[in-house]
């Protein structure tokens, strides 16, 4: 996503990127394993209690452009993959 630490902070504080559901503008953000469960499985569920420890998930698959970003749009229509659908 960038090629330096002070790009990615720029990134993140200009609020492009997101951590599961969330907006994150903090770059200190430390996302957990138990961070990344809780956005797929409710609290209430025995499955967290239950298969949290023995559960592997890569946590790049939680870090992704914010939707409405200007600077994923830029990025798509320069690869080509920007779709008219996403311009809605």
């Amino acid at each position: 996503m960038a090629e330096t630490v002070s790009a990615a902070v720029k990134f993140i504080e200009q609020g492009h990127i997101r951590v599961g559901p969330d907006t994150i503008t903090d770059p200190a953000f430390l996302v957990t394993r138990y961070d990344a469960y809780r956005w797929n499985v409710s609290t209430s569920s025995c499955l967290l209690k239950t298969t949290l420890p023995s559960l592997q998930r890569h946590m790049e698959d939680f870090v992704t452009w914010v939707d409405t970003s200007k600077l994923k749009r830029t990025i798509m229509r320069y690869n080509d993959e920007l779709d008219d659908f996403d311009l809605l």
